[in-house]
């Protein structure tokens, strides 16, 4: 067999087009097949009515009617405007609806939604479809139209598609739109067609507008350019040789100012402006996108961006200017959405932003950064290292981890929290979305923890140096004597100058703390969810985020962990769980108190609720120990990805004195 890979049988062009064809049937094989993942949905799915029944990008109530029809079990209940997820539509001066986002993106899905419904296929296919081979169009671009050798092409191919992209395949968003035209812009840009770089830019910008940046730092290369080869010239001649090529080129970019057009039209305001009054400093929040390993390029690719940064950073100081130009694509797009006010806003795996500007990264890489290394041996073995980290990384947090949580922390930082707590002092939003499992977090002010899900104990505290919550930080935890002290002169030891900061407390340490129990009074409910959840005060361990009227127990433990404020000694008390249904069938539970040698079985199926008698010691503290023998994740039963191993739907629950 020749194997000779200039002249022989097999070519880098061929091997592109098997690498091609293997990655489109993983793409589209998990598009057909996979569990369907959304956010944001009516923002792109309701358009895609309103375009195909009215023609019109503005929706109202009879829409919902028709999406029920189309989208069966996406619409199911969903009737009115109140009835709409997150973010809801926004309304326009005359009285319909309109997308928080402008709809490029469901634009592009129309056309297989169209054919779904003609073959009478799942029609919300069509956005995880139209998802594939976008990146699929994307990939084809960088191995058959980049302007460098094949074997670079297929190196920039490979670090695109290793990335959390593949996650998005699944998901109803436009995250893979903005991904693969910025991918398709810097091909072009690559290929010195401008032209097309600008209107494939501009496309992208109608779905995000940060995404601009890019086009911003191009528009002001191109003025840097006319002014240089122009400089023994007049103004008036200059202008009068550019004109033409100056207009076509800013025609290009004027896709992008769509979105605004539409929302003043309709609206009088733009939501478009909304993240410039963040008042915060930006600084936190970029170092958070490069270097944070939970929502950060460091989730899944440190080495990759720290190569990349060298690289560029030589190149740089070495004058070449094209490495300046994108060095500004990419810190100018990280800094355009630091100033966005989300950082935790229900993503998969990490930041979706940070998706969205990835391929920066790898085109760079492929196209100016190796060429700062002199031999073709180190331009080897630094895209096989590059591509190795990230594939090493995401295996590890696919295995430990359901990538799935937007609010918890991955597998990499929780053995990171575990074992060297203090390595990593996460921006503070980040920490609270974390830790206490909700979206956003911007606004805590409150000390929280994050626990050792193996022990059970505290591993890193965070609070806001000022009087009243160094007072609270105090009573968050227990502990023996030395321990307590130990952590009563840490907390004094902070300057009070009202800023976050962090205690922490390795597994290894000889001081250990646990959470100090929360008062619960006889006949005061436990919610699991809904607006009122407050299992998380409870709960220490072993409980999922809330969906829509209940939480899952995650894991095949649950410990829970509080004190009966109205406690009598002879008095006899009970708790109940409800539970709205169980996970493959029937689920046993063992139930352990710390104060008593005993254990209450059960054996759950179905809505049902479990009974049990509580035994508090002398001063009314509680804790139990949940077992579920029996759980097990979708993903081992071939369901979905979904690695959380569940058991119990749990609602609500009470205790009470007999």
């Amino acid at each position: 067999m020749n194997v000779n890979l200039s002249k022989g049988k097999i070519t880098w062009k061929r091997i592109n087009l098997i690498f091609l064809i293997i990655v489109a049937f993983f793409l589209l094989s998990r598009a057909g097949l996979g569990q369907v993942w959304y956010a944001e949905i009516d923002s792109n799915m309701l358009p895609t009515i309103s375009m195909q029944y009215h023609g019109s990008i503005l929706m109202d109530e009879s829409d919902l009617k028709i999406a029920q029809r189309d989208y069966p079990e996406l619409y199911k209940g969903i009737n009115t405007y109140d009835d709409l997820r997150s973010v809801k539509l926004l309304q326009t001066n005359s009285g319909k609806w309109m997308s928080y986002y402008f709809p490029i993106y469901p634009l592009f899905c129309m056309p297989l939604k169209l054919f779904f419904q003609l073959i009478s296929v799942d029609q919300s296919r069509c956005f995880l479809i139209t998802n594939a081979l976008l990146v699929l169009v994307a990939l084809w671009m960088v191995l058959y139209r980049m302007n460098v050798s094949a074997k670079r092409r297929l190196a920039a191919a490979c670090l695109l598609i290793i990335s959390p992209i593949v996650y998005y395949i699944n998901y109803i968003n436009y995250e893979t739109f903005v991904f693969s035209m910025l991918t398709i812009a810097l091909v072009y840009y690559i290929n010195h067609n401008k032209c097309r770089s600008a209107f494939f830019l501009s496309l992208a910008g109608m779905a995000n507008s940060t995404v601009m940046v890019v086009g911003i730092v191009m528009i002001a290369e191109y003025c840097i350019n006319i002014l240089r080869t122009n400089r023994h010239k007049w103004c008036k001649q200059t202008i009068k040789a550019c004109i033409k090529e100056t207009i076509l080129y800013g025609i290009c970019f004027t896709p992008s100012l769509v979105p605004f057009v539409a929302q003043f039209a309709y609206r009088g305001e733009s939501t478009y402006g909304e993240w410039i009054t963040l008042k915060e400093f930006i600084g936190a929040r970029f170092l958070t996108y490069l270097f944070d390993p939970t929502v950060g390029f460091f989730s899944f690719a440190p080495i990759v961006l720290l190569l990349f940064l060298i690289l560029i950073i030589v190149a740089c100081c070495r004058k070449h200017r094209h490495s300046i130009v994108w060095l500004c694509f990419f810190t100018g797009s990280v800094g355009a959405f630091s100033l966005m006010f989300h950082i935790n806003c229900g993503m998969i795996y990490c930041a979706r932003y940070i998706v969205w500007v990835y391929p920066i990264v790898p085109l760079y890489i492929c196209k100016e950064g190796l060429n700062e290394i002199s031999t073709s041996k180190g331009r080897v073995g630094f895209t096989a290292i590059a591509g190795l980290s990230v594939c090493i990384i995401m295996m590890i947090n696919q295995y430990g981890w359901n990538v799935l949580d937007p609010h918890d922390f991955n597998y990499i930082t929780k053995q990171i929290l575990n074992y060297a707590p203090q390595l990593y002092n996460p921006y503070s939003a980040t920490f609270y979305c974390r830790t206490l499992h909700i979206d956003g977090a911007y606004d805590i002010n409150d000390p929280a923890y994050y626990l050792d899900s193996k022990t059970g104990n505290i591993r890193k505290i965070i609070f806001r140096a000022d009087a009243d919550s160094m007072h609270a930080v105090k009573k968050l935890a227990y502990g023996d004597q030395d321990s307590m002290d130990f952590f009563d002169k840490k907390v004094e030891s902070i300057p009070l100058d009202g800023k976050f900061h962090y205690i922490s407390l390795p597994r290894m340490s000889r001081y250990q703390l646990t959470p100090a129990p929360k008062s619960l009074a006889s006949e005061e409910m436990i919610y699991f969810a809904g607006e009122n959840r407050n299992a998380d005060l409870y709960v220490s361990q072993g409980l999922s985020s809330a969906e829509e009227n209940f939480a899952w127990t995650d894991g095949s433990v649950m410990r829970m962990t509080f004190m009966i404020s109205d406690y009598k000694q002879h008095a006899k008390y009970k708790m109940i769980l409800h539970c709205l249904g169980t996970f493959n069938g029937k689920q046993n539970v063992e139930i352990t108190q710390k104060t008593v040698d005993c254990i209450t079985k059960d054996t759950i199926c179905g809505e049902t609720q479990i009974e049990f008698d509580v035994i508090p010691d002398e001063n009314g503290y509680v804790e139990l120990t949940f077992t579920f023998p029996d759980a097990i994740s979708p993903k081992e039963l071939g369901e979905s990805d979904d690695t959380r191993q569940l058991a119990i739907q749990l609602q609500y629950g009470e205790i009470y004195k007999q």
